[in-house]
């Protein structure tokens, strides 16, 4: 079955029904306590997120807390908190603190999340495996987000908003998939499963999720991908 991630993780209480709440107090002379990620540092080039799968057939625990490169769209630092394939690990605590000291480099404030629904011109798509399926659109904070692979799309809502982005966002999709020995897997189908923005350093988070899976040919882990929208 699916692996799935979330920007947030459940760790305290629930953010919004896809993005949840993690503790996280952060110590140093540079830093300021916060209570939720997604976050982005006060210079609005990182961008801090929680990763959670379901580990497939296994459903094991795992946590990692990641930080992404906004420029560069690449995770540069990470901590894996709970390995899946050793979910009771010793040594939590110190993992735990190592995820915080990693934090407190930087100054962070949360990321505003974006309201999902199913995009109505997005058209439905029948895979080898699975389906159909219609992509999801997230709008708030004065954006739209449309996602129709490849096809990526970002608006400001309102009679007079501007389009930001409209390209072809090849990084967001997989064309190829690690298949089990002898087995034909299809592409997974791409489309957006979470977002998060903050419009003071025009930053925009993307969770994609893939869909087309089955038993055999398990479909990819959810990736993450930040894009600076225009001025």
């Amino acid at each position: 079955m699916a692996a799935r991630g979330t920007i947030g993780v459940t760790l305290a209480a629930t953010f919004v029904a896809q993005v949840v709440a993690v503790s996280v107090t952060l110590a140093g002379p540079a830093a300021a306590p916060f209570e939720q990620l997604p976050a982005v540092s006060d210079d609005g080039k990182f961008v801090a997120v929680t990763i959670r799968v379901s580990d497939g057939a296994r459903g094991n625990d795992n946590l990692k807390i990641a930080i992404i490169d906004v420029d560069a769209d690449r995770i540069v630092e990470s901590v894996v908190v709970i390995d899946p394939a050793h979910p009771r690990k010793r040594g939590r605590a110190k993992r735990e603190a190592e995820a915080q000291a990693m934090l407190a480099k930087r100054v962070w404030r949360s990321l505003r999340v974006l309201e999902l629904s199913d995009d109505p011109k997005a058209p439905e798509r029948k895979g080898p495996v699975g389906g159909p399926f219609v992509a999801q659109m997230a709008v708030g904070r004065g954006l739209r987000v449309n996602y129709r692979e490849p096809m990526l799309t970002v608006r400001e809502t309102g009679p007079k908003g501007r389009e930001l982005v409209r390209r072809k966002a090849r990084e967001l999709s997989l064309t190829k998939r690690d298949p089990c020995r002898g087995c034909d897997c299809p592409a997974p189908f791409a489309s957006i499963a979470n977002a998060a923005t903050d419009m003071a350093t025009r930053v925009l988070l993307l969770e994609i999720q893939y869909d087309g899976g089955s038993d055999v040919c398990w479909e990819p882990d959810d990736s993450f991908h930040v894009i600076r929208l225009p001025p």
